[in-house]
């Protein structure tokens, strides 16, 4: 029995296997001559698969528990039931669901992944503590093991050496963002921005409003750049939100101080890496050849970017070491194809943040959209009186989000910690 390739990809993942396992041959359903490989090579891949990615519930005394202690049948899976739902075409699913029982037998499978308390553990994540002590405390400027790491584990993201389209964030031209600043007083921010009190209406004191607006709350000048969670001293970057409340949450603006929010917006389009997208993942197929190695790092990247995300302690001297170095390497590796990266809000979770590449701002930022022809632009708008935004803190509220301890499998809430 010979079987169309293609029409087994439209079913499953694409599987590896030798020259000499295909013919060319007629197929009925693609109406054209396609690569077909014997019946027994497929069915002994697909068992392999199967094998890699599946264990037997006898072989999970936990889940096992769950199952029949708590009738908990999700991810719990008869083979017959797994070979039905590829929907393979009637003569194929019932070969295979024959050929299978002298493998699998009646035996019930689970997908082996991180909800089982016997998941051994995310080998990407062993290594990266491993590579990340290295980095605090052996090589800092030199160090090969991060980025070979780094190298390979981007690997599973790319298409033909470009970042999968679906973990990009198109930003269209001329939208508008914002930036923030913190003041102990509404002297001290009209100083920055109209010290000489000079007319808004008219046309050459207006541009020169504009401008303070922009130098002063547009890009940091490189020899005054702090350290910040994804550049450290000296380096600039261009640090943007897609809502003004998260502005002020951002810079944790004190009750009392006045805060001016200016609006800036793109005169090309931004492309820029979604760590949210990211931080979910390309979640393997759970028949993928590589499963193991893709959940691996997927498992991986959802942690790396809750730590880069997370804000720096007081105590902690490291905690920006990685995420600028990430950052870095973002901009190296891929700066030809992104602008920078999307990440959300940890202050406001339901705002993002975005940070250009240094590469985007390096002529500078233009004081409005008609003076000039850099990438970014300070959206100034005198008739309207919109372009920056000045309110004071009155009071903050604190919402504290407990979370509780529970089991993986629990579908409600638990109270008890």
């Amino acid at each position: 029995m010979l079987i169309c390739k293609m029409c087994i990809e439209k079913k499953l993942p694409p599987y590896t296997y030798k020259k000499k396992d295909f013919e060319l041959k007629f197929c009925g359903e693609c109406q054209d001559e396609t690569q077909h490989l014997d019946y027994e090579v497929f069915k002994n891949k697909l068992f392999d698969v199967i094998s890699n990615n599946y264990k037997f519930l006898r072989d999970l005394p936990y889940r096992a528990g769950w199952f029949y202690e708590a009738h908990d049948e999700d991810g719990v899976h008869e083979f017959c039931n797994l070979i039905e739902w590829l929907e393979l075409g009637e003569e194929l699913t019932e070969k295979l669901a024959n050929d299978g029982v002298e493998k699998f037998g009646t035996e019930l499978l689970v997908l082996y992944d991180d909800s089982l308390e016997e998941y051994e553990g995310c080998n990407s994540e062993f290594e990266w503590e491993h590579i990340q002590k290295s980095f605090k405390h052996e090589f800092r400027f030199f160090n090969t093991k991060l980025k070979d790491f780094l190298d390979h584990t981007f690997e599973y993201l790319l298409d033909n050496q470009n970042i999968n389209q679906s973990l990009l964030n198109i930003i269209s031209a001329n939208t508008i963002l914002y930036r923030g600043r913190s003041f102990d007083s509404l002297k001290d921010l009209m100083k920055e921005v109209n010290e000489d009190n000079l007319a808004i209406e008219m046309e050459t004191e207006n541009e020169i409003i504009a401008k303070n607006i922009r130098d002063k709350f547009g890009l940091v000048p490189s020899f005054l750049a702090s350290d910040q969670r994804m550049t450290p001293f000296g380096i600039s970057a261009l640090y943007l939100s897609t809502d003004k409340m998260a502005c002020v949450a951002e810079i944790r603006a004190l009750v009392g101080q006045y805060v001016g929010i200016a609006q800036f917006s793109n005169r090309i389009e931004l492309k820029l890496l979604n760590l949210n997208k990211l931080a979910e993942g390309l979640y393997p197929h759970h028949l993928d050849e590589d499963y193991l190695g893709k959940l691996d790092v997927y498992i991986f990247f959802k942690k790396l970017i809750a730590s880069v995300s997370k804000p720096k302690l007081e105590s902690g001297k490291f905690d920006y070491l990685i995420s600028q170095y990430f950052f870095e390497y973002l901009r190296v590796k891929f700066g030809d194809q992104i602008q920078g990266i999307f990440l959300k809000s940890v202050q406001l979770p339901t705002a993002d943040n975005i940070i250009l590449f240094p590469e985007v701002t390096d002529e500078g930022i233009d004081s409005s959209f008609s003076a000039g022809n850099n990438k970014i632009y300070f959206s100034w708008n005198k008739e309207s009186m919109l372009g920056l935004s000045i309110s004071q803190v009155k009071s903050i509220a604190i919402t504290t989000e407990i979370e509780y301890i529970s089991h993986p499998r629990m579908k409600e809430s638990t109270d008890w910690i």
